[in-house]
């Protein structure tokens, strides 16, 4: 899991004997969260943010803040504090829907996609004698995409020139919280995935929202999934469940519907196929 990887590289470097207590105290910790997830009888996803929720309430507390007296604790920016644990709630899903790299170049990771082509800005008499193409991409995201080798001349030449380019399939957009920032790297990122593969989903997972910001959420709310049901400046409130449900929802619907060709690039491994991929009720449709 990510963000386990990340306890373990600052306890690795961590220099204060304080805060490496506090450390492997989070750690240990942490393996809660792990256990939740084996002992789940059904969806592991509702286990797994529960005891991320439990979690993350544990890190308000005081003696994990910087005190800038006993010079101990940590800063709002570190990375105890980061929202890498929604990677790991996103790859719980994917994987429990089935959807897993190595199938017909199935790719899932947090990489840039190419979003179109141009030719090299060479001189005329360059171009016409040897073209190439220039690739345009966007920012790195975590993705399911396919990648492709791509072969080409111009037409009477010989030689081809080969590349590689990258589409995306299903693109997440995730940061712990909506602020004016997410926003704009939003709507960006809808252009960038419209350029090249209109039919594919964005998904966009945040624990909260900030109040001042509700008219700009309302704008792409039909792609966003919020965790907690409270405003980013009210108090502490618990992660619900249910998001990781409708989220397992919308990409089984996804899959199930607009893949072609959806078995073939989709693993199931041992289990019945019309069992691995049942939606799972909500409480809501409940």
């Amino acid at each position: 899991m990510l963000y386990k990887e990340k306890l373990a590289h600052c306890l690795k470097t961590e220099q204060n004997a304080i805060n490496k207590m506090y450390l492997n105290e989070l750690l240990i910790n942490w393996k809660k969260v792990e256990a939740a997830i084996e002992e789940a009888k059904e969806f592991p996803v509702s286990a797994m943010i529960s005891a991320i929720s439990a979690y993350t309430k544990n890190l308000t507390v005081a003696k994990f803040k910087y005190n800038t007296t006993k010079k101990c604790g940590f800063a709002e920016d570190h990375d105890i504090f980061q929202g890498y644990y929604l990677y790991d709630i996103v790859e719980k899903i994917l994987d429990v829907a089935g959807i897993k790299e190595g199938k017909q170049g199935i790719v899932i990771k947090n990489k840039a996609f190419n979003t179109g082509f141009r030719l090299e800005r060479n001189s005329y008499k360059k171009i016409v004698e040897k073209p190439k193409l220039e690739q345009f991409t966007s920012s790195k995201y975590l993705n399911v995409g396919l990648e492709f080798d791509f072969n080409y001349k111009l037409t009477g030449k010989k030689h081809y020139t080969k590349t590689m380019f990258y589409v995306p399939l299903i693109v997440f957009y995730i940061d712990k919280y909506y602020t004016e920032r997410s926003f704009e790297e939003i709507t960006q990122l809808k252009k960038d995935i419209k350029a090249i593969n209109p039919r594919a989903l964005l998904i966009c997972l945040t624990e909260s929202v900030e109040r001042r910001l509700l008219s700009s959420y309302a704008e792409i709310a039909k792609h966003m999934y919020v965790l907690r049901a409270n405003y980013k400046d009210d108090e502490y409130n618990d992660m619900q469940p249910q998001v990781g449900l409708s989220l397992y929802n919308k990409l089984h619907s996804f899959v199930r519907k607009d893949f072609l060709s959806f078995d073939k690039v989709i693993s199931f491994g041992n289990i019945d196929l019309v069992q691995k991929t049942k939606p799972v009720e909500t409480q809501e449709e409940q």
